[in-house]
C-alpha cells in the first residue's frame, strides 16, 4: 500500500509586509533600518526604556509567529499564507515593479492586481484593521 505524501511543516514565521517589498528600500546593503515603536518597557523609575534604529535583513523585519495559521484541533494549516497571500504577493511584485519602473504598457496590466495587493496589505497588517 502506498504511503501519503508528507505535506511539508506548515510555515510559521508569516511576514505581514512581503521581504520583496522590504529589499524595494535597501540603499547598496542588504539590511534595512528598523525602528522598533512597540510600547516601550519601563525603568523601574517609570522612565521609558528608547531603543535606537538598527540595521536588519529583510527576513528578520515585519513578521509573526502564526500570524495566518488556523488550527482545528490537533490540524495545522498555513494555506491562507502559501495559497491565498503568496498568490496576492506573486502579482503584487509584479505590479509594484511596473509602476515603479513607468512601463505604462505593464501598468494598464497590472492595475487590477496592483488594487488586490494593496488591499490584501491593508487585510493583513496587524493594527491596521480595527473593529468598532
Amino acid at each position: 500500500m502506498p504511503s501519503k505524501p508528507k505535506r511539508p511543516k506548515p510555515s510559521c514565521k508569516n511576514h505581514y509586509v512581503p521581504v520583496w517589498y522590504q529589499n524595494g528600500f535597501q540603499l547598496g546593503q542588504n539590511q534595512n533600518w528598523l525602528l522598533d515603536i512597540s510600547e516601550p518597557q519601563l525603568r523601574p523609575d517609570g522612565t521609558p526604556i528608547v531603543f535606537a534604529p538598527r540595521m536588519r535583513p529583510a527576513k528578520a523585519c515585519f513578521w509573526e509567529s502564526e500570524l495566518y495559521v488556523t488550527r482545528f484541533g490537533e490540524m495545522i494549516n498555513d494555506e491562507v499564507e502559501t495559497v491565498l497571500f503568496q498568490e496576492i504577493d506573486n502579482h503584487g511584485s509584479d505590479a509594484v515593479r511596473a509602476f515603479v519602473d513607468g512601463d505604462e504598457r505593464a501598468m494598464h496590466y497590472q492595475l487590477e492586481s496592483l488594487l488586490s495587493y494593496l488591499g490584501a496589505q491593508k487585510l493583513r497588517t496587524p493594527g491596521l484593521v480595527r473593529v468598532h
